[in-house]
């Protein structure tokens, strides 16, 4: 009984949790914001045929290209180079709205945002086993619609240069020394079969392979590296 319980309560949250998230549409999911651009924005859009109330964060990634991810609030940074706006939207089904990116300095590198879009369901979850000892328990749960922002210099100042140096340890470490990413495609290593085929090079966090010898394409050329 107390297990057939726990999986009809189960059953309760997710229920809505789902049917919310499928009605609400994010576009696009990743955009560009160059330099002190104030014309990007994010369009949502309730699909569905109930309201749906919104809750907007912007969270910087500090160690982009890498897992797992390490994210600051900007309301949580002293002196922000992207805002948004609002934090909070009402849409009534079929409705849409955009939610402007407002950029307020010109960043010296590439710099990653997450712009999370949550549908916030309040649930109450009822024990029905005694009519007159019913428990309302709210629960405000909420799930994340992600969408990545790239917030670079100008086009006039954007480089893509990288370099490498061999680790004590015998590992690769990468590091971006242009002003925006550069990606790397069909990596392949003798020493390590596991090794990842692509990934993303941001300017100040460097990235260490687990390899000694490293050949593929750093935006569009070829290259080879060894270490010992």
């Amino acid at each position: 009984m107390k297990y057939a319980y726990l999986f009809s309560a189960i059953a309760l949250l997710v229920t809505p949790i789902a049917a919310t998230y499928a009605q609400l549409v994010a576009i696009p999911t990743r955009t560009t914001v160059e330099a002190l651009d104030q014309h990007r924005t994010v369009q949502v859009y309730n699909s569905g045929d109930k309201p749906l109330y919104l809750d907007i964060t912007l969270q910087r990634v500090d160690n982009p290209g890498v897992s797992p991810e390490l994210k600051t609030l900007i309301s949580d940074i002293t002196q922000p180079e992207m805002i948004f706006n609002p934090n909070r939207i009402t849409l009534g089904p079929k409705q849409k709205r955009d939610i402007k990116l407002l950029s307020l300095k010109v960043p010296a590198q590439e710099t990653l945002y997450r712009l999370y879009i949550n549908p916030v369901v309040d649930i109450k979850a009822v024990n029905n086993k005694e009519d007159d000892k019913k428990i309302h328990a709210p629960v405000t749960i909420s799930i994340g619609y992600g969408v990545l922002i790239h917030h670079v210099p100008s086009l006039a100042a954007q480089t893509r240069h990288w370099q490498h140096h061999c680790s004590a340890d015998g590992t690769i470490v990468l590091n971006s020394t242009g002003t925006v990413h550069s990606k790397f495609a069909q990596l392949k290593s003798g020493d390590n079969p596991k090794l990842t085929d692509s990934l993303n090079l941001y300017p100040g966090t460097p990235v260490t392979l687990s390899a000694k010898q490293l050949t593929g394409e750093a935006d569009n050329e070829t290259f080879t590296v060894h270490c010992g």
